[in-house]
């Protein structure tokens, strides 16, 4: 997906869902955790994109929290990772609390992190999810039909999207964690 599409879709989800996105602050984290294990369990670190995130921190620029007051309702989070020596950017997790879910919160927070990762220059993201959601917000299969993540029973759940149009075609390989 292209930049103006995504500024098209963020322009229909403005209308849908007002909310305020930040960047989230240390302050943050322990709010950040505790609505990640509600989301996916306290045994997320067990699933092969962590080990993406392992001795890795997220960049601080690229991950973002929605409030409703003080309560952390939403977060998400962009990763460095590499293909070969390439780099691209991790997608994740996102997490959005289950009494808000279906309300157009996380697609705006993805829309935001993907126009955001634009802006500063990313050329490709990869995520771990389920096809059928993620391609609301232009992420495919078939781009990173070619690369593979260690660990995943299903590779099918691999998918990207090319911030810059043709970035990841001819890219084939393992997805590794930047620390090596």
């Amino acid at each position: 997906m292209c930049f103006s599409m995504l500024a098209a879709y963020c322009i229909f989800y403005k209308l849908v869902v007002i909310m305020d996105i930040i960047l989230q602050q240390n302050s943050d984290d322990d709010q950040v955790e505790d609505l990640l294990d509600i989301a996916f369990g306290v045994d997320r670190h067990d699933k092969a994109s962590y080990t993406l995130r392992r001795n890795v921190d997220a960049i601080d620029s690229l991950s973002f929290i929605v409030k409703n007051r003080s309560s952390l309702i939403a977060t998400l989070r962009f990763w460095p990772a590499l293909v070969k020596d390439e780099p691209l950017l991790l997608l994740g997790p996102i997490a959005v609390l289950p009494e808000l879910q279906g309300q157009g919160i996380g697609i705006k927070l993805m829309l935001h992190g993907l126009m955001e990762a634009t802006r500063q220059g990313h050329k490709r993201v990869l995520l771990v999810g389920d096809e059928s959601y993620y391609k609301k917000v232009g992420f495919s299969r078939d781009v990173v039909k070619d690369i593979v993540l260690k660990g995943e029973a299903d590779q099918n759940r691999l998918l990207g999207q090319e911030l810059i149009k043709g970035s990841l075609r001819g890219l084939k390989g393992t997805l590794k964690n930047i620390s090596g």
